[in-house]
């Protein structure tokens, strides 16, 4: 699986109008193919990582699915790329000098039980060919 833009578009969008709450019928959902192991306190892991991924983890909180977080492997995805995707991003303010740098994109789906605030984080001060190394969707009841 080739983890690029359009992907994660499509996965952010399924996860605004995704209604259950269940980590392993989102993984389905999402098309991973994986088994949902739990963690603990309502992380889920996905193993083994899907092709693209060295870690795949789905997040319960507040009794629904709250957070997709995505460690890439190999990544090529740039910035550029999400941009061209997702719109304009917006950098995120750095809490901590070795914080990663994060750009921010929102999805919204009309009639959608959720929104989706995209994460894409970068090792280095994004320039527009800088590449992510990890990517966190952050579901909001609309």
């Amino acid at each position: 699986m080739t983890i690029d833009a359009g992907l994660l578009r499509i996965w952010s969008r399924q996860l605004c109008c995704l209604s259950c709450d269940d980590p392993e019928e989102a993984a389905v959902a999402l098309g991973t193919g994986s088994s949902v192991v739990d963690m603990t306190n309502g992380d889920f892991c996905i193993e083994p990582a899907p092709l693209g991924t060295t870690r795949f983890t789905l997040t319960v909180r507040w009794g629904y699915l709250a957070y997709v977080r995505v460690q890439l492997s190999d990544s090529t995805l740039t910035r550029a790329d999400l941009d061209a995707v997702f719109g304009q991003g917006q950098e995120l303010v750095r809490v901590h000098w070795d914080s990663a740098h994060t750009i921010a994109y929102r999805v919204e789906v009309p009639g959608a039980p959720f929104s989706c605030a995209v994460h894409a984080e970068f090792a280095e001060a994004p320039p527009r060919t800088s590449v992510a190394n990890m990517v966190t969707f952050h579901r909001h009841r609309t």
